[in-house]
């Protein structure tokens, strides 16, 4: 299938998704690229089709959420009086202001969740780790395997927001539409550090890779399911259907990425990417009042654009599974063998 994606795949057996010992951030990021993660390696505007995602819909104006100058002074000072607490102080206060709450904790909107530090299934990673070329397999056993994500928020939909057949297709795909538990399509996540206790963007930013890449494949390998053999695969895909979002933060500033797969190369099994959108400082009203606006607009489309298109694939994936043949029973597969014993006993 000439598609642009990857094909579906089943994990490795190993069941460790440790990195083994502790490595320099320098180390890490080496290893990422290693598994063809990079990070900053590529400006979102050279992929067209995450260039019109970001601009038309990160980015568009919009009128709200609108906040007053004292609203905006009062956050910043509020992210101000934390600059020296934990990460996990900082965060737990900061989270309900920053980004839109779930609806079971702020009445938020309806079908969003918000996981806590909760690890990806395993299989996330150990699909991108797969590969059968040999170069790539002396490599990667050389500076060992991936660490398993846990972001420290993860948002994503909940099963309400689909019907009993799409819910049912999704259990039938589980380990990719559920790569978090409690979540499913997750579409946004949050890698929180603090410079009092010593955490860096830079760490943050190696996490934050590893999870996107794993949101990306996870849906990827739904497409690949989806539309395995079909001549129209090429004409229904683009890499915007597979993107996530992301913000990591330190005690001074947030910045925005957008995650997708490049395959601009032409080479199998292409580069995930992980591209600056925006940098807000956190001190700032009017940075704040920007940030809000884009947050908004991507809850937006992970609740409504992409909700379609996944659904339009749930669709596509139900129609697949009720065309395929039904295992035989074991009555039949008995009965069966009798008859293939009592025609070869006639013929002797």
């Amino acid at each position: 299938m000439a598609t642009g994606l990857p094909q579906p795949s089943q994990a490795p057996a190993s069941d460790s998704s440790s990195s083994g010992p502790s490595q320099t951030p320098a180390k890490i990021r080496e290893r990422l690229t290693v598994y063809q993660i990079m990070v900053r390696d590529k400006p979102y505007d050279a992929e067209e089709q995450i260039n019109l995602l970001v601009k038309n819909m990160v980015l568009k104006p919009r009128g709200s959420p609108g906040m007053s100058k004292a609203e905006q002074d009062e956050l910043a000072k509020l992210v101000d009086s934390l600059r020296n607490k934990d990460e996990g102080t900082a965060s737990g206060i900061l989270v309900n202001q920053l980004f839109p709450q779930p609806y079971s904790v702020g009445g938020g909107p309806k079908h969003l969740e918000r996981i806590h530090i909760t690890l990806f299934v395993d299989e996330c990673l150990r699909r991108i780790m797969k590969t059968d070329d040999r170069a790539a397999q002396h490599a990667r056993s050389a500076v060992g395997p991936l660490t398993n994500p846990k972001p420290d928020f993860t948002f994503g939909v909940a099963e309400t927001i689909f019907e009993t057949g799409h819910r049912l297709t999704s259990n039938s795909y589980s380990n990719l539409a559920g790569i978090q538990k409690g979540t499913l399509y997750p579409f946004f996540f949050v890698e929180w550090k603090s410079g009092a206790t010593g955490g860096t963007q830079h760490s943050a930013q190696s996490q934050a890779a590893r999870a996107g890449a794993a949101l990306v494949h996870s849906i990827l390998q739904l497409y690949a399911e989806a539309l395995l053999g079909s001549a129209s695969a090429p004409k229904l895909f683009n890499a915007a259907y597979s993107a996530s979002f992301s913000a990591t933060i330190d005690s001074d500033y947030l910045v925005l990425w957008v995650h997708w797969l490049d395959r601009s190369e032409g080479v199998a099994p292409g580069t995930y990417q992980m591209s600056v959108i925006e940098k807000y400082w956190l001190n700032d009203g009017e940075n704040l009042w920007r940030l809000r606006k884009a947050l908004k607009n991507i809850f937006e489309w992970g609740l409504e654009e992409r909700v379609r298109n996944i659904k339009e694939l749930l669709t596509d994936l139900g129609t697949k599974i009720q065309a395929a043949p039904l295992p035989a029973s074991s009555s039949e597969i008995s009965k069966s063998a009798k008859s293939s014993k009592s025609s070869k006993r006639q013929k002797t």
